[in-house]
């Protein structure tokens, strides 16, 4: 076995200087070619534009709504992007994410829409923008509150009245 060792060590020092594949590590510069990207617009990253939510970073949503993200997606907690925007008090975010086509009536998994969150949240400028684009106010969350009746336990007197007024209006 010993006799060999040399053998097979100037094998290997041979295959190295060869150039022989087996023995080469991979490296990023010798990986695969990476295919260059479609012409397609490259779709936004819904978590991305949830983020941006929750901070009201109205120069970055208007970047990630031109590039048509999924309104759709989620947090941790199952909130939309207009949904934290809403909670997070945010009513030019939530009506830049509403026009974009987001569904102003999506729920939480705690049933929980845009809407009831910003009354919880006691937001009088988003609940004013939610119900101009067509929030719904009889839906209720999972514990049975809607909008008005998360208005009322907060103590929002001003998020009532809106409510109300839109309820008559809307008759």
């Amino acid at each position: 076995m010993l006799k060999k060792l040399p053998v097979l060590a100037a094998s290997l020092l041979a295959a190295s200087m060869t150039g022989c594949a087996a023995l080469k590590p991979k490296t990023a510069s010798s990986a695969a070619p990476v295919k260059a990207a479609t012409a397609a617009p490259k779709r936004a990253d819904g978590a991305s534009l949830v983020a941006a939510a929750a901070a009201g970073n109205l120069a970055q949503i208007k970047s990630l709504l031109a590039a048509r993200p999924d309104l759709t997606a989620v947090d941790a907690q199952g909130r939309t992007a207009l949904i934290v925007a809403a909670a997070a008090g945010h009513p030019e975010t939530v009506r830049l994410i509403a026009e974009a086509g987001a569904d102003v009536n999506a729920r939480t998994p705690q049933g929980d829409t845009a809407l009831i969150s910003a009354a919880k949240a006691a937001r009088l400028k988003v609940v004013e923008v939610l119900l101009a684009h067509g929030a719904d106010q009889a839906l209720k969350d999972a514990a049975g509150l809607t909008a008005m009746a998360a208005a009322r336990r907060g103590r929002s007197p001003q998020i009532v009245a809106v409510l109300k007024a839109h309820s008559v209006a809307s008759r």
